[in-house]
């Protein structure tokens, strides 16, 4: 399940404003909030260490009054480091559409239902790491949950039940029928996008290589006849000291054809190995380890 760049921010923000843990204050302590969009103060540094600005923050385009908020911060990446510490027991939520004032088309028909979600991290290990955060779910009736539906369902307001959940094992089952389809799908998606990645390159470095080729053979052609040139008028040259003076100047011109032809020859083996580089970390991103990880289970109730 993938998210936009606006969700992103709003993730950010909503972190922002609730996380807390055991190793820093409760962040509300530093921040104040107007309630007037997605805007909040920092009056005090929560992590002294990093370099994080005080003052005004807001996410969106175009702001000149304040920070700009972004999933990238480095304050939302500090809290989401935090927060993925988190160990979250599984809770039921009840989230308010009704009376939020936002209208979510893809959701009016779950008002009144309830069912379970499960988010998790999905990594695919290579030589390096690609993350993924994806979510599967369910209503009461088994009914598999739409991606978009994940989406904005998480996106409401929401309060935390008392009640108990209560989980079986084909809840379990269905739940991870649904993670093998969705990893499959990501696995898929990210070998597609490798595969145009590989094709890419080696069309970089084919293309590199035929406008180098092109490129030095017309010189070197402009060189041969250059050279050829000049040998014809020495032989016409009848004083001896001229005529040396004009094999001194072929003999520059041949050197720097050899170095021309050196370097062409230099610059080719060094494509190659980038050739060679290109398919070794290829076939090591073949070599995969997938591993999944819950982040939460939650039972949802849509009013």
């Amino acid at each position: 399940m993938s998210i936009t760049a606006y969700q992103a921010k709003y993730f950010a923000h909503e972190l922002t404003k609730h996380c807390s843990s055991d190793s820093i204050q409760k962040l509300g302590a530093f921040i104040k909030d107007d309630n007037n969009g997605y805007y909040f103060s920092l009056d005090s540094n929560p992590f002294p260490h990093e370099n994080i600005h005080l003052g005004p923050y807001r996410i969106g385009k175009n702001i000149n009054d304040a920070n700009i908020y972004r999933i990238g911060h480095p304050l939302a990446q500090k809290i989401i480091n935090d927060c993925k510490g988190f160990k979250l027991e599984p809770k039921e939520l009840i989230f308010d559409l009704s009376s939020s004032g936002i209208k979510i088309t893809i959701l009016e028909d779950l008002i009144g239902s309830s069912g379970y979600l499960e988010m998790y991290k999905m990594t695919i290990s290579t030589f390096d790491d690609e993350d993924y955060i994806l979510g599967v779910g369910v209503d009461e009736q088994r009914n598999e949950l739409e991606l978009e539906q994940i989406r904005w369902l998480l996106t409401l307001p929401a309060e935390i039940s008392m009640n108990s959940i209560k989980t079986d094992d084909n809840l379990q089952r269905t739940l991870e029928q649904q993670k093998s389809k969705s990893s499959i799908n990501v696995l898929n998606k990210s070998q597609e996008r490798n595969a145009r990645f590989f094709d890419e390159e080696m069309d970089r470095l084919d293309k590199w290589a035929s406008d180098l080729k092109s490129s030095l053979e017309t010189q070197l052609r402009d060189l041969d006849l250059e050279i050829k040139i000049k040998k014809g008028e020495a032989k016409k040259i009848s004083k001896l000291e001229n005529k040396l003076e004009a094999q001194k100047e072929i003999k520059k011109l041949e050197k720097k054809r050899n170095e021309m032809r050196l370097n062409l020859y230099q610059t080719q083996d060094d494509i190659d190995k980038q050739k060679d580089e290109l398919i070794s970390n290829t076939e090591a991103r073949l070599k995969q380890r997938i591993s999944q990880e819950r982040l939460f289970l939650i039972k949802w109730r849509l009013v």
